[in-house]
């Protein structure tokens, strides 16, 4: 399999007591790990452990206190590395850690920052490989936060070493809400969506989702285009519609994290 674009902080990954990625550069970051009972980073002998009832998912809090993954800094032209945002009692828990951690570079690159976020990539420069390990990671702690039962294949050993090589061959960046260059494309991805057919987890479907064929969804969408009177009249057959399909749902690449739900 072609190996598959990813930057030295993920690629680094590695099974120790859960799925260990260790700081990048090590003199500005802290090492995350991803373990059955809890999340934590770490740097010298400190360490601090966020719950995984906290995990923010999106944007809404899960509790008083939470964390979740998001970028280290921002740029002008967008959000550069990689880190855990924190918010109340992870605060104070975070400050000796991030003591740790308070290089000149660091205090540059949160200087006009809102926020307390421990870093995990402390790049100084915007990088696409780095947005998509972040995308991953964030993805993995979302899943893991809300299916406890995955989480405790954290402990094994074997499973850790696949799921790391699995999100260094694939790919794992965030698949864009696409509508189409042309209006009949357009009109059968509106009524895809509109049936509820969308990959709501940055646009790819999780490897144990069960994904219709196109051949069944090609009638449904067809159906549905016929019934709005602006689109009636656009020449769109069914064999049109299954290649839409396909490509923009059907097809797309699951996340790749099949080693903890096989």
């Amino acid at each position: 399999m072609r190996r598959h674009r990813t930057s030295t902080w993920l690629a680094a990954a590695v099974a120790d007591g859960g799925l260990l990625i260790p700081g990048s550069p090590s003199t500005r970051s802290f090492d995350f790990r991803l373990a059955p009972d809890f999340a934590s980073a770490a740097a010298d002998e400190v360490s601090v452990m966020f719950g995984w009832d906290d995990y923010r998912v999106g944007t809404a809090a899960r509790s008083a206190s939470s964390w979740a993954i998001s970028e280290w800094s921002t740029g002008r032209s967008g959000a550069i590395g990689v880190g855990v945002a924190v918010d109340g009692r992870y605060v104070e828990a975070t400050k000796e850690l991030r003591r740790r951690r308070r290089s000149l570079m660091n205090r540059v690159n949160r200087a006009l920052q809102d926020g307390v976020v421990v870093p995990l990539c402390a790049v100084g420069h915007i990088s696409g490989v780095v947005d998509a390990d972040r995308t991953m990671v964030a993805l993995l702690c979302s899943v893991l936060a809300e299916r406890p039962a995955l989480r405790l294949r954290l402990g094994d050993a074997g499973r850790v070493r696949r799921l790391v090589s699995e999100m260094v061959a694939q790919p794992h960046h965030e698949v864009p809400f696409h509508m189409g260059g042309r209006r009949r494309t357009l009109e059968v991805l509106a009524a895809l969506r509109t049936l509820g057919y969308e990959h709501r987890l940055g646009g790819r479907p999780l490897p144990d989702e069960k994904i219709p064929s196109a051949d069944e969804l090609a009638p449904q969408v067809l159906a549905k285009i016929r019934a709005n009177p602006y689109a009636e009249r656009i020449d769109i057959d069914e064999a049109m519609v299954r290649d839409v399909i396909n490509r923009h749902y059907v097809a797309v690449a699951a996340w790749p994290i099949t080693a903890l739900m096989d």
